[in-house]
């Protein structure tokens, strides 16, 4: 995940991000390197711990499931600007299963699952459209959580006859897996991961077969 965060950002200087005060959250770390990986949640830089201590790097251990605030500013090596891994909690009502699952339904920050937002061909129209009635769906609904979300798309499926073009199983299944990791996610977060997936790079994106999903 590092070198895709060093690959996928652009390279800032500090004042270019328009962000006065950075707010960083500890949301993963980079195993070979022995780093913990943060980001502000205002402006989307990343940055990384380099040098964090025995207790430090144990914390680290749950921040992809849990992500929590970084206080110490001086200590963060500044990288680039790039897509958001962890942003402020919007939940206002707690799924069935954040329990079980590890969450805190009183933490303030929720990991975006960034990486499974990605597609290398476009999709229809049909399907973008699709994604996004989808996304419209859940967004008041706390039960529709990752856990729940692909369970009920499965349903509906069997039980209305309606068949979901490719990209649109593609990203449920990819969010369904990655529940599966321990990595839950809520419907404010899953509502978000399918509305991003629906237009990664859309306008950009002019040639290749539709509906490929690849990951």
């Amino acid at each position: 995940m590092l070198h895709e965060i060093q690959a996928a950002g652009e390279t800032v200087a500090k004042q270019d991000t328009g962000c006065s005060s950075h707010e960083w959250v500890a949301f993963s770390t980079a195993l070979s390197e022995g780093w913990i990986m943060v980001q502000c949640v205002e402006c989307g830089l990343h940055g990384t711990i380099e040098d964090p201590t025995k207790d430090e790097w144990s914390d680290a251990y749950h921040a992809p499931s849990r992500p929590y605030r970084w206080l110490d500013n001086s200590r963060v090596t500044e990288k680039n600007v790039g897509d958001f891994y962890v942003a402020r909690a919007t939940v206002r009502q707690p799924c069935g299963c954040a329990g079980e699952c590890g969450r805190n339904d009183l933490q303030k920050y929720d990991r975006i699952p960034a990486e499974i937002t990605r597609r290398h061909k476009p999709i229809s129209e049909r399907a973008r459209r699709e994604i996004i009635e989808l996304a419209d769906c859940i967004g008041d609904k706390p039960e529709m959580c990752s856990r729940l979300f692909p369970v009920f798309v499965e349903g509906f499926i069997e039980y209305s006859g309606r068949a979901y073009a490719p990209a649109t199983l593609e990203i449920v299944s990819r969010i369904g897996r990655f529940d599966s990791k321990g990595l839950h996610m809520s419907n404010a977060v899953v509502a978000r991961v399918l509305r991003t997936y629906a237009n990664w790079r859309q306008a950009a994106t002019t040639t290749g077969s539709s509906d490929e999903p690849a990951l």
